[in-house]
């Protein structure tokens, strides 16, 4: 039976659980522990929200070197075997406990890392190995993330197939599968587009089913990156005519007193965005004093001209910048998949697509990428064991931090649209053309991935 014939290609929320799911699982086992970016601190706070020590002993902590080492000479696999201090270990659930820097608190609240703790406390009742909780919380994060994503695909109307591209780019998969606190982040951004997709397009008012899952949603964006807050302002692409207004606010409307009661909630709205603009900005400067000449030059250092090594790796590991950067995928795949990935998002239509939807979300994009990058120039790069106060380019920042802000871009292209189609003689072919790019994208990451480590 041809691919195009197949009835699968119908869902493509099926399609991404079992694309996601056959290579995360494999990633979880090609990729030794605690080999991806900052997963043994990870791994440190998870275990320490359930510990009755409030810590992992030093035998649970450790560099990715020896790691590395253990699995060169053919020692890792006792890494599994070998029952770990966690066997002595009670259990507790800890609110308030700060672990391995002094300053990351393992805390239950913490939902962001809560599935990789759980995950990590199931594993020390069956059998308290290091290896083995590594093994049980990446694969209850990739469940989660795969889960979540499942319905975020169902139940977003248009756009689908370009949700399915994006949720599976190697650089997402890699994270999904491993400790790290990314799978929540990504779950956020994913799901708030397609919310507002969905409210976008709707000619019904609003429910109180949508306004409560709405307010959840919000509330999940606002537990995530402080730089999703930004996010918010897609609100402002929900047509007017779906939005209920109360009764009483109607005949406040019609009212001769509304024409101050609206310039007077307008200014009201306008001081509280200066207030959270100020707390934000306090946070980005991180004691720094804010200089504008010196953070133009150091964009440009870092975007435009200088040493462009920086962010050519970032703009490569939005797709694929393996274990702790020490491989990543070719430059040419990434230009391919990059293409792919335009293709498939002006092929996907958002019906009655607004020119406000489609610059608001551009916006976000670009103004994510530039809020991302301040924070990590004043938070990471004038650090002394840095760069230091002369710092010249914005030092931190990963491609992985830009990868999911992509479904940003769906409702700019759905809108280019109207200048630029894409048709094909058969509907199919963007579903196959989107299954078969993320096939070798993730076949390429695991491939590098089994060389790198275990050739």
């Amino acid at each position: 039976m041809n691919l195009e014939n197949r009835k699968f290609l119908k869902k493509p929320e099926i399609v991404f659980v079992c694309i996601a799911s056959f290579f995360g699982i494999l990633s979880t086992i090609f990729m030794p522990i605690l080999s991806v970016p900052d997963e043994n601190q990870h791994f440190q706070v998870g275990y320490a929200i359930f510990s009755k020590n409030g810590r992992a002993s030093s035998d649970l902590v450790l560099s990715e070197e020896i790691v590395q080492t253990a699995v060169r000479n053919g020692s890792y696999k006792s890494y599994f075997s070998k029952i770990s201090s966690a066997k002595s270990d009670g259990a507790a659930i800890n609110t308030n406990n700060y672990v391995f820097d002094g300053k990351t608190r393992a805390s239950v609240f913490d939902l962001m890392r809560l599935p990789q703790a759980i995950g990590i406390l199931i594993a020390r009742f069956i059998y308290p190995s290091l290896g083995f909780m590594v093994l049980i919380g990446r694969l209850l994060n990739l469940t989660l993330f795969i889960l979540s994503t499942y319905f975020i695909i169902k139940k977003v109307k248009y756009g689908k197939w370009a949700f399915v591209f994006i949720a599976c780019i190697p650089m997402i998969i890699q994270q999904a599968a491993s400790l790290s606190y990314d799978v929540m982040n990504l779950i956020a951004i994913l799901a708030w587009v397609a919310f507002i997709i969905n409210l976008s397009c709707q000619q019904v008012k609003i429910t109180k089913q949508q306004l409560i899952i709405g307010t959840l949603l919000a509330l999940f964006l606002l537990i995530t990156k402080s730089n999703n807050i930004l996010l918010f302002a897609l609100l402002f692409v929900i047509p007017k005519k779906i939005i209920p207004l109360p009764t009483k606010l109607t005949k406040i409307r019609s009212s001769k007193h509304w024409a101050a009661i609206k310039y007077l909630t307008y200014a009201t709205m306008i001081v509280i965005a200066l207030i959270g603009f100020y707390i934000m900005s306090q946070k980005i400067l991180a004691g720094h004093e804010f200089h504008p000449k010196k953070l133009l030059s150091v964009l440009l250092n870092t975007f435009y001209w200088g040493d462009l090594g920086l962010i050519d790796v970032t703009t490569i590991g939005i797709f694929g910048q393996f274990s702790n950067f020490y491989y990543h995928l070719p430059a040419w795949i990434v230009v391919l998949a990059f293409i792919i990935l335009a293709l498939i998002m002006l092929y996907e239509n958002i019906p009655n697509i607004s020119k406000r939807f489609a610059i608001i979300s551009a916006s976000l994009f670009m103004g994510s990428v530039l809020l991302i990058s301040i924070g990590m120039y004043y938070g990471w790069a004038m650090r002394p064991v840095r760069l230091g106060l002369n710092a010249n380019i914005t030092d931190g920042i990963q491609g992985r931090y830009f990868t999911p802000l992509l479904v940003l871009l769906l409702p700019a292209f759905a809108y280019l649209q109207r200048y630029i189609k894409i048709t094909t003689s058969d509907k199919n072919i963007i579903p196959i053309v989107t299954v078969v790019t993320s096939i070798i994208l993730l076949a390429t990451y695991l491939i590098q991935t089994y060389h790198f480590f275990w050739m």
